[in-house]
C-alpha cells in the first residue's frame, strides 16, 4: 500500500504552489443539475448501485467563542449521492461521529441539513430532513454520533447532506477519505492553515492528486499583535473507483485513499516553537503520568494490596499457573462493559465497587494483580482491527484505542486480556490481532507482534438419511470448534438453545430438535454443539442430487479482484474439517462420486475423498490454511485454491434408482 508522508511548512520561503492540468469544480448545496437527475447508471462502473456525485470538505481555524486567545478548528462537509439501486438505500442512513475527551472538552456537530430529490411527473420533488429527526447516540466513553435518515429515498433518488463540526482538539485535524465502497466522481478537501500550528499528513493509496494547489489568502487576520494570512491547501481527486474488495482485510481504513493529519509543532506569538511530535519513549513517559493510565495503575495497587493480596492461593504455583489463576479470577469476578478504551473512565474504587469496567480499566487492573504476585507484567497499547493499523514512524497517541497485557517469563512471554470472558486465558481476543503493540515502559520503546500462530478449528460431522417420500434429509449434526473459532461460536450462541435453532433455521434447516451444548464454560476445551434436523434434497425423477456437506463449506470465493495490492488477512490460522455419512436409500445406487483430491504446498493443504462403504457413502474433507496473513504476491495462487475449495466441497453426489 502506497503511503506518502509530508509536512506542512509555513514560512514564505518554503511555501510552494502546484496545480495540475485538471480543474477544480464548484458545487453548491441544493442546486441539482439536469445531468444528475437524468443519470441512470455510472458509465465508469455500470454495476455500481450508487455513486458519490461530489464530496467536499473544508477545515479552517476560527477564534473560540469561549476563549478569545485560542483557536478551534471548524470543519464543514457537503456530500451528494445518486442512488441507482435499492441495495444502496442504506446511504440515506447517515452517522456523524464526534469526540469528547472525558475532561469536559467536546466536538460539536450542528447546522445539519439533508434532503432527497425525486423526479416525479416532470417535476423535481424535494423532501427535506426534519431537524427533530436528528438524534445523538453515545458509542463509548469518548465517542458519540449524530444520526439521521434522509426521507423518501427511492431508486433514482439524489440525496445530499451537509453539516458543520467544531473541534477544540487542534492536535488532530479532521482527516479526509477520498474513497468509499461506491465510486466517487469528485472529492475535494481544502485546509486553511494559520502560521501558529504545523502539521504532518499521511497520504495513503495514491502518489499524486488530479488537482492540488497551495497559496496565501490575501485577507489579513490578526492575533494579538501579529498580522497573518491563511495558508490554503486544496486537494482534488476525480473518478475514484469504489473500494470493492472488503474480504479478508483488517479495516477498510488501512487501504482506502485518504489523508491523515497530526500536529507536529506549535509556534507561539513570542516566536518560541514547541515540538508536538516527540518520541515513543516520551509518549510512554506521559502515559505513565496520565491520570487515567499510569496513576490509575497506582490507585489499583493500593486497593489490591489492601483487599486481594493473600486472598488467592498461590502456594507452589509456577509463574504460568499464577498467571492463569489471576486472569481467570479477574474474568470471573469482574465483568466487561463491552466498551473498548486505552484510558480508564472510572476511578479504581469505582471499578472495584461496580465489579465492571472497560478494557483499559480491567487490563490495567490485571497488570496490578500480576505485579502484586511478583510477575513482570507490562501494559501494551494496541489498535484493534476495526480501528486500523499503527504507523510506527510517527508517535501519535490517537493511533491506539485499546490496552492488553504482556507477561514476561524466564523463557518467553504471553500476551493476554482480562476483559473477554469467552477468550481462553492465554489468548488475545481476535480483534486485537492487528500488527504490533507498544509496550508502555518508562523511557523505552519496545514493540511486540500481535500475531498468533495457534490453530483454530471447526469440524463438522454429518450423519444423513434421505427420505424420498418427503424429499428431505433427516440428519444428525455435530460441530466441534476450538481456539478463536470456538470463541466466535460461544459469542454467537451464548449457550442458548434458541440462538442455535435460529441460526440453523436461517440456513435452511427445519424441525431442529435435541439440541445439546458441551464445554461452553471451559474455554480451553472444544466447544461442541449437536442437534437433529431436516434439510431439503433435490430429487428429479429417478435421480437424487446431494451436496454431502450441505451448506457448511464456503459457497463462494471471497477473493474477486484480478489482483490485490494488500495482504489477504485471515486474522488467525484456520483448519476446517468435514465428514459426512450418507445412507443410500433402498432401491438406489451411486451413479457419480467426486474424484479424490490432495494438495499440499506452502500456502494451503486440501484433502477430499468420497467412497462407498457398504450401504453408505462416506465423504471426508479437510482444509488447512497455513498462514494467518498472505502476501499480495500470493494472492493469485490463493484465489485459485479458494475456487477449488468452493467447487470441490460443494460438488454433488448423484444417486440413481436401480
Amino acid at each position: 500500500m502506497n503511503i506518502v508522508k509530508k509536512a506542512f511548512l509555513f514560512t514564505l520561503t518554503l511555501l510552494w504552489s502546484f496545480s495540475s492540468f485538471a480543474q477544480k469544480e464548484e458545487h453548491v448545496f441544493g442546486q441539482i443539475t439536469q445531468n444528475e437527475v437524468g443519470m441512470s447508471f455510472y458509465e465508469k462502473d455500470e454495476e455500481a448501485g450508487a455513486v458519490v456525485l461530489f464530496d467536499q470538505g473544508k477545515s479552517s481555524f476560527i477564534r473560540s467563542e469561549y476563549n478569545s486567545s485560542a483557536y478551534i478548528i471548524s470543519f464543514t462537509r457537503v456530500r451528494r449521492i445518486k442512488i441507482f439501486d435499492k441495495s444502496e438505500y442504506g446511504r440515506a442512513q447517515v452517522e456523524i461521529p464526534y469526540y469528547t475527551d472525558g475532561y469536559g472538552k467536546t466536538e460539536k456537530v450542528f447546522n445539519i441539513e439533508a434532503a432527497s430529490y425525486n423526479y416525479e411527473d416532470g417535476v423535481l420533488q424535494k423532501s427535506e430532513l426534519d431537524p427533530d429527526n436528528v438524534f445523538s447516540e453515545k458509542t463509548n466513553d469518548y465517542w458519540s454520533k449524530k444520526k439521521f435518515a434522509i426521507p423518501n429515498v427511492k431508486e433514482g433518488s439524489i440525496i445530499e447532506y451537509k453539516y458543520e463540526l467544531n473541534t477544540p482538539f487542534r492536535f488532530n485535524l479532521p482527516d479526509w477519505e477520498f474513497q468509499s465502497t461506491i465510486p466517487t466522481i469528485y472529492s475535494e478537501y481544502e485546509v486553511r492553515m494559520i502560521p501558529f500550528y504545523e502539521y504532518v499528513y499521511l497520504l495513503q493509496g495514491i502518489g499524486r492528486f488530479d488537482y492540488q494547489e497551495s497559496y496565501i489568502d490575501n485577507m489579513d487576520r490578526r492575533f494579538g499583535n501579529i498580522d497573518f494570512q491563511d495558508y490554503v491547501h486544496q486537494y482534488v481527486l476525480k473518478d475514484v473507483q469504489a473500494f470493492k474488495d472488503e474480504s479478508y482485510i483488517s479495516s477498510i481504513g488501512d487501504y482506502i485513499v485518504k489523508m491523515d493529519f497530526q500536529m507536529s509543532k506549535f509556534h507561539s506569538q513570542t516566536g518560541a516553537t514547541t515540538e508536538i511530535i516527540t518520541t515513543w519513549p516520551e509518549l510512554n513517559k506521559s502515559l505513565l503520568k496520565h491520570d487515567k493510565f499510569g496513576k490509575y495503575i497506582t490507585g489499583c495497587k493500593k486497593i489490591v494490596e489492601k483487599n486481594l493480596v493473600g486472598v488467592l492461593d498461590m502456594e507452589d504455583k509456577n509463574p504460568m499457573q499464577k498467571s492463569r489463576v489471576l486472569i481467570e479470577y479477574l474474568k470471573n469476578n469482574f465483568s466487561w462493559n463491552e466498551k473498548t478504551g486505552k484510558y480508564a473512565s472510572q476511578k479504581p474504587k469505582e471499578v472495584f465497587a461496580k465489579k465492571s469496567g472497560n478494557t483499559a480499566e480491567l487490563n490495567l487492573l490485571l497488570v496490578t494483580l500480576l505485579q502484586a504476585q511478583g510477575l513482570e507484567a507490562i501494559p501494551v497499547l494496541i489498535s484493534t482491527r476495526d480501528h486500523g493499523k499503527i504507523d510506527a514512524n510517527y508517535p501519535f497517541e490517537h493511533f491506539f484505542n485499546n490496552v492488553v497485557v504482556l507477561i514476561k517469563f524466564e523463557k518467553g512471554y504471553l500476551l493476554v486480556d482480562g476483559s473477554d470472558p469467552l477468550t481462553p486465558y492465554n489468548y488475545l481476543p481476535s480483534n486485537c490481532l492487528n500488527g504490533k503493540g507498544l509496550l508502555v515502559e518508562k523511557e523505552s520503546e519496545s514493540w511486540v507482534s500481535l500475531s498468533d500462530n495457534s490453530r483454530s478449528l471447526i469440524n463438522e460431522k454429518l450423519k444423513l438419511k434421505i427420505s424420498t417420500d418427503e424429499e428431505t434429509i433427516q440428519g444428525e449434526f455435530i460441530q466441534e470448534s476450538l481456539g478463536y473459532d470456538s470463541r466466535t461460536k460461544r459469542n454467537v450462541y451464548k449457550d442458548e438453545t434458541g440462538k442455535i435453532i435460529a441460526d440453523y433455521a436461517s440456513r435452511g434447516f427445519s424441525n431442529i430438535e435435541e439440541v445439546k451444548s458441551i464445554n461452553f464454560e471451559n474455554t480451553l476445551l472444544p466447544y461442541v454443539i449437536g442437534f437433529k434436523a431436516n434439510y431439503p434434497v433435490e430429487i428429479f425423477g429417478d435421480i437424487i442430487s446431494i451436496a454431502p456437506f450441505l451448506s457448511f463449506p464456503m459457497s463462494e470465493n471471497g477473493l474477486r479482484q484480478e489482483e490485490r495490492k494488500y495482504p489477504v488477512d485471515m486474522v488467525y490460522k484456520k483448519n476446517r474439517g468435514y465428514s459426512s455419512y450418507i445412507e443410500i436409500p433402498e432401491g438406489y445406487m451411486v451413479s457419480s462420486l467426486p474424484e479424490k483430491y490432495n494438495l499440499n504446498n506452502e500456502l494451503i493443504k486440501i484433502e477430499y475423498e468420497a467412497k462407498v462403504e457398504g450401504t453408505n457413502v462416506v465423504v471426508v474433507g479437510a482444509i488447512e490454511y497455513k498462514k494467518s496473513v498472505y502476501a499480495p504476491s500470493e494472492y493469485s495462487d490463493l484465489k485459485s485454491h479458494f475456487s477449488k475449495i468452493v467447487k470441490l466441497f460443494n460438488e454433488q453426489i448423484i444417486l440413481k434408482r436401480n
